[in-house]
């Protein structure tokens, strides 16, 4: 089984006015291709939620997300500091590398890479805007 992760766009105000699926099919995606599974991606997630690290406060009631697009995380600019503060080592590492076959070593540059990249996708998202990160 395979998972596939895709990140978004959207102006906040938005949000509350329709489907995200709705908005997802009229945006465009950003980023660069995701080398990893979306599981990796899901299980750095998974972990951040695990230490209290929140994305996307308040967000989560604004949403109704719909089956169709997997599971739905939620970030704004004001999370930058949140991720540029966030270390690795402070995340559960039985969480991180949850059903994969990785050395340690492969597990770490999955984890830094995909981190960077959410990193790199909070800081160039806009005031008005929400990043939609979908994996399905």
């Amino acid at each position: 089984m395979s998972s596939v992760v895709s990140f978004y766009r959207v102006q906040r105000s938005d949000l509350a006015e329709g489907e995200l699926a709705e908005l997802l099919t009229a945006a465009a995606e950003v980023g660069e291709d995701y080398g990893w599974s979306g599981y990796v991606m899901l299980n750095l997630l998974t972990a951040m939620e695990e230490a209290d690290v929140v994305l996307g406060a308040g967000l989560t009631e604004e949403v109704e997300a719909g089956e169709e697009i997997g599971l739905v995380y939620l970030a704004t600019a004001d999370d930058i500091e949140t991720l540029e503060n966030l270390d690795l080592d402070d995340l559960d590492e039985e969480s991180l590398g949850d059903g994969f076959d990785m050395d340690e070593a492969e597990l770490r540059e999955a984890m830094t890479e995909s981190l960077t990249l959410l990193r790199e996708l909070v800081a160039g998202t806009g005031p008005d805007e929400v990043l939609v990160i979908s994996i399905a």
